[in-house]
């Protein structure tokens, strides 16, 4: 915000809002006003709509403080849900840090599919285990829309597990999820099949984190991020165990990172007898979901 004698002495929403919206545009940000919304609405401790329902409040003195150091943060590249400490997913709000990754729309695809799927089988078959829940996005959501699941999530790190039993709280689905922390790469998860696993699991290389953007790589959890092999570590460990752990008519759901994988992927998993290996496809027309049988 600007320290000039041009700028405003009583700052209004509007004021604030344009202003900075083109300060960040100027800066390179990809969603500037979009930013600045969120940020505002966390200081005013209002909703989106009301920002412009009210557009010439004028900010006290103490709010106009609050959002500068907001910006501050924002302009070091911390993710804005890390700022405010929240986010949405699935139309639901969730809590996060930068023990967690950020719920991201791609990720709402493979839900979507998974609810649809879950929902077209009998009540009594819908027994769930999310590998890596993270925030408990995937958890949560398919908890709270489909009626009698049971979910089992697993994570290796605690600080995550802590974020992702908050947001069962949150959002009211609290008794139907068991949260336990696991490394699935070392040990096996409860001895039970599962008619559904699902999982968004670590898939960049190394050579792509390099050339992420610095809102991920300065501050999203690397061990969330990153996997050996190329980015295949956990599609080869699922291929080769997860048959095992689902029903004979059972399915898996897992995130990718795009088009350049799914081949290696399909690969991977057709050579441990996987059947009716599939992808779903995202908003921009890249590979995102796996989906296939044991």
């Amino acid at each position: 915000m600007p320290e000039t004698n041009t700028a405003p002495e009583i700052w209004r929403v509007i004021d604030l809002i344009n202003w900075t919206t083109n300060y960040l545009q100027e800066k390179g940000f990809p969603s500037p006003r979009t930013d600045v919304e969120w940020m505002l609405t966390f200081v005013l401790e209002c909703s989106r709509v009301d920002l412009y329902t009210n557009f010439e409040k004028p900010l006290t003195s103490a709010e106009t403080g609050q959002f500068k150091q907001l910006l501050k943060r924002r302009l070091n590249h911390e993710p804005v849900q890390y700022i405010i400490g929240e986010t949405e997913f699935m139309g639901l709000p969730f809590q996060v840090n930068p023990s967690v990754l950020i719920p991201r729309p791609e990720t709402e695809i493979l839900v979507e599919h998974a609810i649809d799927w879950l929902r077209a089988r009998p009540k009594d078959s819908r027994k769930i285990l999310d590998i890596g829940t993270g925030s408990g996005c995937i958890t949560v959501s398919l908890a709270r829309f489909v009626e009698d699941s049971e979910v089992i999530a697993i994570d290796v790190s605690e600080e995550a597990l802590e974020v992702a039993r908050d947001n069962a709280e949150i959002n009211g689905v609290a008794d139907k999820i068991t949260f336990r922390q696991l490394d699935v790469l070392q040990n096996e998860p409860p001895g039970i099949q599962y008619d559904l696993i699902v999982s968004n699991p670590p898939y960049v290389s190394k050579d792509e984190f390099a050339s992420l953007d610095k809102d991920i790589s300065k501050f999203e959890p690397k061990n969330a991020l990153i996997a050996e092999d190329s980015g295949l570590l956990f599609y080869r460990h699922f291929a080769e165990n997860f048959s095992d752990w689902l029903q004979s008519d059972g399915q898996i759901f897992v995130e990718i990172g795009g088009s350049h994988q799914s081949d290696s992927i399909r690969k991977i998993f057709g050579e441990q007898n996987w059947s009716d290996i599939r992808f779903i496809k995202d908003y921009n027309d890249q590979d995102r979901v796996l989906v296939a049988n044991p």
